[in-house]
């Protein structure tokens, strides 16, 4: 394994198991010489075709990968099966599924998103965690510029340009990203509470759930039935106004959908 080849801060010792990729089988010197890589973005699409059970059968089909081997990743996942969310099932249930491929590449954060044909929604889902004000396109230049509010500036681009720079590699544009001007951050902050709402209804409308603890599980980041379905019990009951009972029909509910 060439250095280049290995994660960063990894040391192997004799007798260590690792996974890798093979990547070359060097035949023309005496007894064939195989290369192995743990760095590049094709060995994560690799771990993931072995953990994910639809992607090894082609329900869910990852359309991108962008990858700062040891800190962070980017993979853009994508279905036209309407009954199957292809982010929840590489996530898995409880996340499982995503915790074994983090602790085989050693802690390394991975951001799984939704891909679309849409570059502005692509894009945007690729700047998660970060809330964008708007996005222009410049086809010209295969340039987006997103203007964001100035608290989320330094989300958007994330510590050292990572979280822009893997975002441009996985959506195959250059973005740039400025302030938003106040006007600009009025119409996001609004169409963010829009969204809040919207959320919140959705989830009352699970009996099980009710008005009430869709806005406690919304205010406290569970806006969706797919983001319900990988919560822990425990942390749901810990929330207050939840409880233990509630959390356990909760989640009892959302499983059954």
């Amino acid at each position: 394994m060439r250095n280049s080849d290995k994660i960063p801060k990894e040391i192997y010792e004799p007798n260590d198991h690792i996974t890798a990729l093979l990547t070359e089988i060097n035949s023309e010197h005496p007894g064939p010489s195989l290369f192995v890589t743990r760095a590049t973005p094709e060995f994560v699409v690799k771990l993931f075709e072995l953990e994910v059970t639809e992607i090894r059968d082609g329900q869910v089909i990852i359309k991108g990968v962008s990858r700062d081997p040891g800190y962070r990743t980017k993979i853009a996942v994508w279905t036209d099966q309407p009954r199957i969310d292809p982010v929840g099932a590489c996530v898995g249930l409880r996340g499982m599924r995503v915790r074994n491929i983090v602790r085989e590449l050693g802690g390394e954060k991975i951001d799984i998103i939704n891909w679309d044909p849409d570059i502005r929604v692509f894009a945007a889902n690729a700047l998660k965690p970060a809330k964008l004000s708007s996005i222009s396109v410049d086809e010209k230049a295969h340039q987006l510029n997103i203007k964001v509010a100035e608290d989320q500036l330094s989300l958007s681009i994330g510590k050292r340009g990572q979280n822009a720079r893997l975002a441009a590699n996985l959506t195959g544009w250059k973005i740039e990203i400025s302030k938003a001007e106040e006007n600009e951050q009025t119409t996001a902050q609004d169409d963010f509470a829009e969204q809040m709402r919207k959320a919140i209804e959705a989830l009352a409308n699970i009996p099980a759930i009710g008005p009430e603890a869709a806005e406690i599980l919304v205010h406290n980041g569970y806006a969706t039935v797919d983001g319900l379905k990988i919560a822990e019990e425990e942390d749901l009951a810990q929330l207050e106004g939840i409880g233990p009972e509630k959390a356990a029909a909760i989640l009892a509910a959302v499983q059954a959908m």
